[in-house]
């Protein structure tokens, strides 16, 4: 968890100056905006969860090959290639 952790904070800090990510936490999705406003926003949008296990969340397009869940994402960004 620590070592995740540490990676996301540099990666953030890393791209700080050029805003090529950025953190946006506690927005609920159709409520504060549409998913497809965010698509139009960015070229990449993580949507993130907390949940034991990955479950479908009911939204358009969910089924392209670019939706993953958390777990896989953090699977993925925490595999030892990456780190």
């Amino acid at each position: 968890m620590k070592k995740s952790m540490n990676s996301f904070e540099r990666m953030f800090e890393e791209n700080q100056s050029n805003q090529r990510v950025q953190l946006f936490g506690n927005v609920d999705i159709n409520k504060d905006l549409s998913y497809d406003e965010l698509c139009t926003e960015y070229e990449a949008v993580i949507l993130a969860y907390g949940a034991s296990k990955a479950r479908r969340l009911g939204l358009a397009n969910e089924d392209v090959g670019n939706c993953l869940s958390g777990k896989d994402f953090v699977s993925w960004f925490c595999s030892p290639k990456l780190i």
